[in-house]
């Protein structure tokens, strides 16, 4: 893929950029994200999963979960319903991360690499509904 001036703007740009917003990254860190990857929206979001440090160039404030890169389960129901249990209950997380690798093996891979990121999701303000 080349890169060009138009990299940085267009429509195209723009929804690369969004694509790995929605994946719950702010949009400093998913601009710095996709200009480590190339451009490629699905490249910038497989480093930031797994954990890859990126520097942002500059300061967004912080949205619930933003910057975390585990922040993509704070859009599934199940995740929101299970962190509530496990907020409750902290001494079932051995038994959901036991499950969790049955059932998910690499995001159980994922949570297991990021125990600091999945801890701040744990400890994060539940959403409004």
């Amino acid at each position: 893929m080349e890169l060009g001036q138009d990299f940085e703007a267009g429509d195209e740009y723009e929804a690369r950029v969004q694509s790995v917003v929605d994946r719950g990254y702010g949009r400093a860190l998913a601009t710095a994200a996709l200009r480590v990857a190339g451009g490629d929206a699905a490249e910038a979001v497989s480093r930031l999963e797994r954990g890859e440090a990126i520097q942002a160039d500059e300061e967004e404030p912080e949205t619930e979960g933003e910057g975390n890169p585990l922040a993509f389960l704070l859009g599934n129901e199940d995740f929101l319903a299970t962190r509530s249990q496990l907020r409750a209950q902290p001494s079932l997380i051995p038994t959901f991360l036991a499950q969790l690798q049955g059932a998910n093996p690499d995001l159980y891979s994922l949570v297991i690499a990021l125990p600091e990121a999945f801890q701040q999701l744990l400890d994060s303000p539940a959403p409004i509904t």
